[in-house]
């Protein structure tokens, strides 16, 4: 709170007039759509009203819904946007969460959103605003100044819950610039008052203003009210607007101004006294939904990697073979997978029914990046020889790598069988033997087809060809491998990188060491541990989650279920009361990486599963 003596002060008081929509929360997307159409119909009623009211709205992909189901409507936004009056901000595809995504999805929500308002209205939105996400990762100004945007806008985390989450000493500004590792600076504002407001009284109106004129810290001149109901309010208020202007005819130095995002940044942006600069994130509100809901997360980044991957190819195959770039489908994937984002959904506490709708969109997108992918493979792969004089039977296997660096990972492979196989012979392009390892057989009408594991070594954003050939005998080659090689027991694994060791009573990984290297690992190694949980789905008023109340544990469960010259696994197999996991823990030749993978049936209420 500011003291008596800035209230004192002139303060210019730039009133925002705006209304926060979740369009998927605790209804579902037509809904929330339906929200979106009412509050911009109520916004520009006020305009007419008042000549001086000015509105401002983000997010393009509610923009792209008023231009699909009221073509009238946009136009008159659009005539207002050219006016000044309406202004666009979050030149994002939504208001997503800023913790979850990959960075290429924060810079795809700038280049859909702003190619979008500069076809459709000639605009650039500099300022971004993110007012009701739950954290700000501290690489986002970097992406914000190299995507065009000078100013951020945010109301989460409060000035408590940074303080906890960074340290007892450390402040959260008002106005402050917020600087990237790499440099980059955004100036960034969280406003003294919250973007809600239900007042349906004129005289609510005036003492919000007044509070956030008190509350403007020492220094500054000019101050932030949000003002217009949220959700289903729709928007700014006749009452709000009579508040504004009854406040001005009151005695006293301040004022209060129908204003825009914009004007505050440009005017506060010519005061600059030396405003502090952070270079933290901006963390925590509501740390319990990131653990939520866990499909949505998995759904959200399955998307990003291949949407990615179906770029990259579809990219090549056009500039290699002139095949066509599925440019439309692959946008359109892109912006469901970005509205997606928004905070509620991704974060998961929106309403379970609203899933239905979301998923089928990921879906939707899946299919899209697998086309594009699936036809972009195939087209190089046509030009790929996959003949070998030297061994003639066996089938050819092509392996891609989308990834912009060099790889090496095992690979599993489908190969048609007859008889019973008992041995696998793996060879390079150059005829380098390699090591192979036979899984199971499976049957599907007069096919049979036995699955192969691989290690496979590919060039970034190319590809390698390896043939494979089954055989029924075991002494039929003189091999002779270069290959590293595994070890393994019955509670240990190691390779020339790494060992690991689990702990057959707990089933804890309780050893793991890099080669030679020192201990990795606290004292009691990695375990599943039950907390205390009892609340709410964001996790509201928590900052950390310690209450211990007991563990998983194997109780001699443990055991080796493969020991191939590819793959090596132990399963453990541990309980807590009414639940259980299985762990599949497996390393592999040459690779300094321990995969976990983990059936988990939890079903204890009131409880975090923490790993």
């Amino acid at each position: 709170m500011a003291n008596d003596e800035t209230a004192a002060k002139n303060i210019t008081v730039h009133m925002i007039g705006q209304g926060h929509i979740d369009p998927v929360w605790l209804w579902r997307i037509d809904e929330g759509r339906k929200e979106v159409l009412d509050t911009c119909r109520s916004a520009l009623d006020r305009m007419d009203e008042t000549p001086e009211f000015m509105f401002t709205r983000s997010s393009a992909a509610s923009y792209l819904w008023v231009e699909e189901d009221d073509p009238e409507m946009f136009a008159r936004i659009g005539e207002r946007i050219a006016e000044g009056r309406w202004e666009i901000v979050n030149g994002w595809w939504e208001q997503p969460d800023c913790n979850i995504p990959g960075g290429e999805s924060y810079v795809r929500h700038a280049l859909y959103a702003k190619e979008y308002f500069l076809e459709k209205f000639g605009v650039e939105p500099t300022v971004g605003y993110n007012v009701d996400t739950f954290g700000h990762h501290g690489n986002l100004p970097q992406i914000l100044a190299k995507s065009g945007f000078d100013s951020y806008l945010f109301f989460r985390p409060s000035e408590e819950e940074f303080r906890e989450y960074e340290s007892e000493t450390k402040e959260l500004p008002q106005v402050f610039w917020w600087e990237a590792p790499d440099g980059s600076r955004v100036l960034a504002c969280r406003p003294p008052y919250h973007y809600y407001g239900f007042g349906a009284d004129f005289r609510e109106m005036i003492d919000r203003i007044k509070i956030a004129k008190d509350m403007t810290v020492d220094g500054l001149t000019d101050a932030l009210c949000f003002y217009g109901v949220g959700n289903h309010g729709g928007g700014p208020t006749k009452e709000n607007i009579k508040g504004i202007q009854e406040y001005n005819k009151q005695a006293g130095d301040s004022t209060a101004e129908f204003s825009t995002c914009h004007a505050f940044f440009a005017k506060v942006r010519e005061d600059d006294p030396g405003y502090p600069v952070l270079r933290d994130d901006l963390q925590i509100h509501a740390p319990g939904c990131y653990s939520v809901v866990s499909a949505v997360k998995k759904y959200n980044r399955r998307c990003e990697q291949s949407l990615m991957a179906a770029e990259r190819w579809s990219a090549l195959a056009h500039t290699l073979y002139e095949a066509p770039y599925p440019t439309i489908e692959l946008r359109d994937s892109w912006r469901d997978v970005l509205f997606n984002q928004f905070h509620d959904i991704l974060a998961g506490t929106s309403l379970a029914d609203a899933y239905e709708d979301v998923y089928v969109m990921y879906e939707k997108a899946l299919e899209a990046a697998d086309t594009a992918e699936t036809q972009a493979l195939r087209v190089i792969a046509r030009n790929v020889d996959t003949r070998n004089k030297e061994l003639k039977q066996g089938v050819s296997v092509i392996v891609f790598n989308p990834n912009p660096w060099d790889r090496r990972d095992v690979v599993t492979v489908e190969v048609p069988r007859a008889g019973v196989p008992r041995m696998v012979l793996v060879t390079d392009e150059e005829g380098n033997e390699l090591q192979g390892q036979l899984l199971e057989t499976e049957d599907r009408g007069d096919s049979t087809f036995a699955k192969v594991l691989l290690l496979a070594d590919v060039p970034a954003l190319g590809y390698k060809l390896y043939r494979i050939r089954l055989d029924e005998m075991r002494d039929n080659y003189d091999s002779k491998f270069t290959q590293p090689s595994l070890c393994f027991g019955p509670d240990n694994l190691s390779n020339d990188l790494i060992s690991l060791r689990i702990d057959p009573v707990t089933g804890a990984i309780a050893s793991l060491k890099l080669a030679d290297g020192p201990e990795l690992l606290g004292e009691h190694g990695v375990m599943f541990g039950v907390m205390h949980d009892p609340s709410d789905t964001w996790g509201h008023n928590v900052d950390q989650y310690r209450d211990e109340i007991g563990r998983f544990y194997a109780n001699g469960q443990v055991r080796l279920v493969e020991q191939g010259p590819v793959r090596a696994t132990i399963e453990i197999r541990g309980t807590y009361e009414n639940s259980s996991i299985v762990q599949r823990v497996s390393v592999y030749p040459g690779i300094a990486r321990v995969d976990v993978d983990c059936d988990i049936d939890f079903r204890e209420p009131h409880r975090m599963l923490k790993l």
